[in-house]
């Protein structure tokens, strides 16, 4: 299973960057086969741009979402971090 999930927000905290019509249909479509599936995995990269940094933050890995154990994140590159 492929998921894609693209968002874009230049803020200070995640909690001003809500749903918009262009991402909200493509969350919408990840919630709707976790309802009808209990796990769903698959490689992530991650964009972030620092104002401390001239270069984005590229980070990546693969990540786990599950009914059970919610989300697991394993970052691997650019340095090991996992999120469970």
């Amino acid at each position: 299973m492929s998921v894609l999930f693209f968002t874009t927000c230049y803020a200070d905290n995640i909690y001003q960057c809500p749903l918009t019509k262009t991402n909200q249909a493509t969350f919408l479509k990840v919630e709707k086969q976790l309802s009808t599936s209990s796990k769903l995995s698959g490689n992530f990269q991650q964009i972030r741009k620092m104002r401390l940094l001239t270069a984005p933050l590229v980070s990546s890995g693969k990540f786990t979402l599950s009914q059970k154990n919610g989300l697991q994140w394993y970052q691997t590159k650019p340095f090991t971090s996992n999120l469970i």
